[in-house]
């Protein structure tokens, strides 16, 4: 996996070998065992992605009944693809999410964003107006000027809980279980 590299749609082929491989080797292991097909898959559209997913639970399934099997969207498995990922006929199905908004407060200091927040610290979370650090100057005009001059509104409890509801809606649009499976702060 390389972040700065799209998921080619060739990835689907390997995936599916290597499922089947490890769904013969564990499909008489406890319950305690799931099946995540690919972490972060990125740059690759909606639709391939999902009949990707779909090439591998069918080859999950071909060996293994027992096991959950987690499944997550594109944009890095972002809340904001569950709507996109198809409905898979298979009740022992996980969908899976990363949330790390406010961005700048979660990524403050991170090297692998671009551009670099290397020079950014201190944001406070929730937002307090006296305790905003200056934005560097090296951000002026690009997309982390605007994120900082929205941080009053979306560095928020308010606004944490709204675009987690994302996740909840689908959720209970669906009836399905859905996981958080990132979180955090750098």
């Amino acid at each position: 996996f390389d972040p700065l590299v799209d998921t080619q749609p060739a990835v689907g082929d390997i995936l599916v070998k290597v499922w089947a491989q490890l769904a013969m080797h564990y499909k008489d292991r406890g319950p305690f065992l799931l099946y995540e097909i690919l972490n972060e898959p990125h740059g690759i559209s909606d639709v391939i992605w999902g009949s990707i997913q779909q090439s591998v639970i069918d080859a999950i399934r071909a060996h293994d009944q027992q096991h959950y099997i987690v499944v997550g969207g594109t944009n890095y498995n972002s809340y904001t693809t569950l709507d996109d990922i198809p409905v898979y006929d298979d009740d022992k199905i996980i969908y899976t999410f990363h949330f790390y908004d406010p961005l700048l407060f979660t990524h403050q200091g991170a090297s692998w964003v671009s551009p670099s927040l290397v020079p950014l610290a201190n944001m406070p979370f929730p937002y307090r107006p006296s305790s905003m650090p200056p934005l560097p100057s090296g951000f002026q005009g690009t997309w982390i000027q605007s994120a900082y001059n929205n941080y009053a509104q979306d560095g928020t409890l308010t606004r944490v809980m709204q675009l987690q509801d994302v996740a909840i809606s689908f959720k209970t649009a669906r009836n399905v279980p859905v996981f958080c499976g990132e979180i955090g702060v750098h």
